[in-house]
């Protein structure tokens, strides 16, 4: 029986070479799921999820308080984690929203730039709540991501519908 060769265009490895291909394969596949625009999320997104996980629903995110006591506002932020930020804002600021993103901001900004640059949500949220290691305690904060992920998902599809709605229609005045 005659032995048929394959297209000269599958011969780029030897052919005995099984685990280059699917090394390469693998690769192909990891850069498109990597690539920086798929994995972007939308800061505000990002901000609103760990701000739901981090309250837990309280009424009044500015009134939370977390972590026995160490922890305040609407991200629950240590003193540590303020002063590691080193943003010019005072310590009693951490329970304004605005103060508290800016707080978060310098952190990420000095610990992971490019995570807070492309978007990544799971490193940041991972750095937020496991310190400037956080992103590689995997086991430690793989529960807190799992939530701030779940939250996410919710923003990002009730984004899509109000997207897919339009803008609210201009409803007729009685005057």
């Amino acid at each position: 029986m005659k032995t048929i060769a394959p297209p000269a265009r599958w011969r780029t490895f030897p052919a005995n070479n099984l685990r280059r291909r699917a090394w390469a394969v693998g690769l192909v596949g990891w850069l498109i799921l990597a690539a920086p625009g798929l994995r972007a999320e939308r800061l505000e997104h990002i901000f609103a999820a760990i701000r739901i996980v981090e309250t837990g629903g309280e009424a009044d995110p500015a009134a939370a308080v977390g972590d026995g006591g160490r922890s305040f506002g609407p991200y629950q932020i240590s003193r540590k984690y303020w002063l590691d930020a080193g943003t010019p804002c005072d310590w009693g600021d951490v329970r304004k929203e605005a103060a508290a993103a800016e707080v978060m901001r310098a952190y990420w900004k000095r610990y992971c730039p490019a995570a807070l640059e492309q978007g990544n949500a799971e490193v940041l949220a991972r750095i937020h709540n496991g310190g400037p290691n956080g992103h590689r305690k995997l086991s430690a904060t793989e529960k807190y991501w799992r939530r701030v992920l779940t939250e996410l998902n919710h923003l990002k599809a009730q984004a899509a519908v109000a997207d897919a709605r339009g803008p609210e229609p201009k409803l007729a005045s009685n005057r």
